[in-house]
């Protein structure tokens, strides 16, 4: 049975989660790399998990040593409360089998254990299971851009 575990509890590296993000880049159209690094302004994988490290949590749901799927999420916003999930990404093998789904729900743990107070989630308008999936936990559409939409969820 596979279990979620904070990264800073794990044996795993920064390595092991940029590899996450490369074998499920091709997964999102358009591809994560485009839509995180240009985002954020940095250059790698590899920069952009060591940034999510430094300012938020990364959960990992693994099988013994095999990474099934992460979450990144930062909860570090003290004015609002407002804690943001940049990435949901689940290994391909591992998509329809609940990771996803028990990704979300520690992060809504972690967001209240943390003391905030709504969740908020960008996708890509055109992602319609994304956005089938994030209704379906309680999330709902609060801002619709060109490409993306803002959802949000109260905690």
């Amino acid at each position: 049975m596979s279990r979620i575990i904070l990264f800073e509890n794990s044996i795993f590296n920064a390595e092991n989660i940029t590899q996450v993000l490369i074998d499920v880049n091709h997964m999102f159209n358009p591809d994560l790399k485009t839509r995180i690094l240009k985002k954020s302004g940095l250059n790698t994988f590899g920069e952009y998990v060591n940034k999510v490290i430094c300012n938020g949590s990364i959960l990992i749901s693994c099988e013994k040593e095999v990474i099934e799927g992460v979450c990144m999420i930062y909860h570090n916003d003290l004015v609002n409360f407002t804690a943001y999930i940049p990435i949901i990404a689940v290994r391909n093998n591992f998509q329809k089998k609940g990771v996803g789904q028990r990704l979300l729900e520690y992060s809504f743990e972690l967001a209240v254990s943390n003391k905030m107070k709504k969740i908020v989630i960008k996708t890509w308008k055109t992602n319609d299971g994304a956005i089938q999936f994030y209704n379906k936990n309680g999330f709902v559409v609060t801002e619709q851009h060109n490409f993306d939409i803002t959802l949000e969820k109260n905690l």
